[in-house]
């Protein structure tokens, strides 16, 4: 956007070859608004005849640049990113400490059984890294959902075995 003011229309050189010149309405009355030319236009240099670029001029709304994350969203993802880190250590430490438990009970089910039950049961500590991440991949734009989403996974995915204490 450009100035309006009623000076007289000037051309001011730039880093090589860029020139800003003055606004026609500001340009004296008997004076003809045309653009100046240097050397460097006149040995074909389409970027030194003081016309700008397409590619430079960069509209705010179209430009391409995603947006940023406010502060609140960001404190966000680091708190709820931490503990789904502490949940998947949580989960991995149930998952080994009920290792013999699970085989004695897979052992009834097959041998079929007894892979899938094993794979299930590993695989667990996993769903909070993948419950963090789509979350966090799904709903990046909306933060509110956002929110939702990562104090329901934290309701959700609590080790409540490694809660329970056992009496062994």
């Amino acid at each position: 956007m450009r100035k309006k003011s009623n000076a007289e229309a000037r051309a001011s050189t730039l880093a090589s070859g860029w020139v800003v010149e003055g606004d026609e309405s500001s340009t004296p009355s008997g004076a003809p608004a045309e653009p100046q030319a240097d050397e460097a236009a006149l040995a074909g240099d389409p970027e030194a005849d003081g016309a700008i670029p397409s590619e430079a001029v960069a509209d705010p709304e179209t430009d391409g640049a995603p947006e940023q994350a406010s502060n609140a969203v960001l404190v966000l993802l680091g708190v709820f990113g931490g503990l789904y880190a502490l949940y998947t250590w949580g989960w991995f430490v149930v998952a080994k400490a009920y290792a013999d438990f699970n085989t004695t009970v897979a052992a009834g089910s097959g041998s079929f059984g007894q892979v899938l039950q094993q794979i299930l049961f590993w695989a667990a500590p996993f769903a909070t890294v993948l419950w963090f991440l789509s979350a966090v991949l799904f709903l990046r734009r909306r933060a509110f959902w956002l929110g939702v989403a990562l104090v329901l996974g934290a309701v959700v995915l609590l080790p409540l075995p490694m809660l329970v204490v056992s009496a062994q």
